[in-house]
């Protein structure tokens, strides 16, 4: 997939140099580092702080003394079908 500068040259957005850019003189964009999950996210015009989230089976779960407990029983007889 390649796009355009906007100066006429193709840039690949994989980073990677063919024989058609080394003839035309281009240059490939240098390699980015992937996106984490820490990384903030623009969609559909919202920008997002990061995409962690707590799972809803977690929410039902809650933060006290007894959720890992809770979440054990919730899960046990599932695992063991």
């Amino acid at each position: 997939m390649d796009t355009a500068d906007g100066k006429g040259t193709r840039t690949h957005v994989d980073g990677v140099r063919t024989h058609a850019d080394t003839e035309a003189g281009n240059e490939p964009a240098p390699p980015r580092r992937p996106p984490t999950l820490d990384d903030p996210l623009t969609f559909a015009g919202l920008r997002l702080r990061n995409r962690l989230y707590r799972a809803p089976l977690l929410e039902c779960a809650g933060n006290g003394d007894d959720a890992v407990d809770r979440l054990i029983d919730d899960l046990e007889p599932a695992a063991a079908a």
